[in-house]
C-alpha cells in the first residue's frame, strides 16, 4: 500500500463525520466514498481503523465528544449544579442519537461488543461531583446503568414503544424519560453503599 502522509487518519475521520453531517445514511455510505471525501486510498481506511464498522464508530464518538465539549463550554457560564449539567450532557448526547438513529445502532453495537464505555467515562467527573462520599465502584456502575439504560430504549425502541408507552426517539418524550432514569439511579447513587475491597 502507498504510504500516507501522517494527516491521513484525521482527514479520514474528518471526511466520515462530515459525510454523516450532510446526511448520508450511515449503512450505505461505503469506504470508497469516505476515502475520496478524504483524498485517500480505499487501503487507507482498513490501515488505519480496520474496519468501516469501528470507523463510523469513531465518528460518532467524535461527534459526541465535540457535542459534549461544545456543551461544556457554554456551561461555564451556565448551569453550575452537576446533575443539571448531567441531565443536559444526556440530553444531548441522546439528541446526537436521534440525529443519527443508524449510526447510533452500529455505535452501540460496536461499543457493547468491542469497544470501551466512552460514554460512561464522560459522565464520570458529574457523578463524582454529585457523590464524592461514593466509591469509585459505585460511580462506574452508575455511569454504565445510565448510559446503558438511554442505549437499551434507543437500541430496542419499537419494543419500548410498546412496553411502557413511550417514544424514547420523541424529543418531546425524552424530558420526562431522563427524569425518571435520573432520579431513580441519583437517588441510589447519593446514599453511601459500603462496596467490598473499598473503604
Amino acid at each position: 500500500m502507498k504510504r500516507e502522509e501522517p494527516d491521513a487518519r484525521e482527514r479520514i475521520l474528518r471526511a466520515t463525520i462530515e459525510l454523516l453531517d450532510s446526511g448520508h445514511d450511515p449503512e450505505r455510505l461505503t469506504v470508497r466514498q469516505i476515502a475520496a471525501r478524504a483524498g485517500v486510498a480505499v487501503g487507507a481506511i482498513n490501515y488505519y481503523y480496520r474496519s468501516r464498522d469501528r470507523l463510523l464508530n469513531e465518528a460518532v464518538n467524535t461527534l459526541m465528544q465535540e457535542e459534549a465539549a461544545r456543551w461544556s463550554g457554554a456551561r461555564q457560564v451556565g448551569e453550575r449544579d452537576p446533575a443539571a449539567q448531567l441531565r443536559a450532557l444526556l440530553r444531548q448526547t441522546s439528541l446526537l442519537g436521534m440525529r443519527y438513529p443508524h449510526l447510533l445502532e452500529v455505535s452501540v453495537r460496536y461499543e457493547l461488543e468491542q469497544g470501551r464505555f466512552s460514554v460512561a467515562e464522560m459522565i464520570l467527573p458529574l457523578l463524582r461531583a454529585i457523590a464524592p462520599q461514593a466509591g469509585e465502584v459505585q460511580l462506574r456502575l452508575t455511569a454504565v446503568q445510565l448510559v446503558g439504560t438511554l442505549q437499551l430504549l434507543f437500541l430496542r425502541r419499537d419494543e419500548v414503544r410498546r412496553f411502557i408507552n413511550v417514544d424514547p426517539t420523541d424529543e418531546a418524550q425524552l424530558d420526562p424519560i431522563l427524569d425518571t432514569l435520573l432520579e431513580n439511579v441519583l437517588c441510589g447513587l447519593r446514599r453511601t453503599i459500603p462496596w467490598v475491597g473499598q473503604p
